[in-house]
């Protein structure tokens, strides 16, 4: 799926932030139970590792230069003449969401706390200690996943809508105060493409659900 929503109205309050869900096998989340490392291999992006890295050794001065340091440079790795470039298929057990803090707060009221099976974007399940610093990981099992779609099924985008609140998103630092002479309309077709990620969010976790998987959540 991929899925990445990227926010267009300015009154959106950019963290810099995207959260990553990733399906993961029975056999996967049995896996990283017993190394949490190895799950750094699953969440990585498949896009990633579709192109080939090749060190270049630049000529002269700067080549030479460059060997006396630590100092890598790299490329994308050139095919061979006469390859046909392929589209690169998106991996659909894969969603991110950039909005997900304004999705966590029409569900708990608030950006980054809240309780399961709500909060599961920001909170709950297993933290994994993957000795990355970088990296905030975290383990929802099957069961968990099913408790999660059980309460996704009973919101509707009707019931989200009617909890946008503007002035304590504001509050919440979700959003930024609006500006004076907004044209409201643009407001409105932000929040409803929020809404719109909210429903493909739905899909995935009833999907997730019937596969029997677990999830990946990765917040950076």
């Amino acid at each position: 799926m991929s899925l990445r929503v990227v926010a267009t109205n300015p009154e959106r309050r950019q963290m810099g932030m995207v959260c990553t869900l990733k399906r993961v096998s029975a056999s996967e989340v049995d896996q990283v139970v017993a190394s949490p490392s190895a799950a750094l291999a699953l969440i990585a992006d498949d896009a990633d590792r579709a192109y080939p890295l090749e060190e270049v050794r630049p000529p002269g001065c700067l080549g030479f230069l460059l060997r006396l340091t630590p100092i890598t440079v790299t490329q994308v790795a050139q095919r061979p003449t006469g390859d046909i470039d392929e589209p690169l298929l998106s991996d659909p057990d894969r969603m991110e969401i950039e909005v997900w803090d304004v999705i966590n707060f029409l569900l708990t009221g608030s950006a980054t706390e809240g309780e399961l099976p709500a909060s599961f974007l920001v909170r709950g399940g297993t933290e994994l200690d993957t000795e990355d610093d970088e990296i905030f990981l975290r383990l929802l099992t099957p069961e968990t996943v099913s408790e999660i779609d059980h309460y996704l099924r009973s919101i509707s985008s009707d019931d989200l809508r009617a909890r946008i609140d503007i002035p304590r998103m504001v509050k919440a630092r979700v959003i930024s105060e609006p500006r004076k002479k907004e044209d409201s309309s643009r407001s409105d077709e932000y929040f409803e493409s929020v809404l719109r990620e909210f429903d493909e969010l739905k899909r995935f976790i009833a999907e997730t659900k019937q596969k029997g998987s677990g999830l990946l959540v990765n917040l950076n």
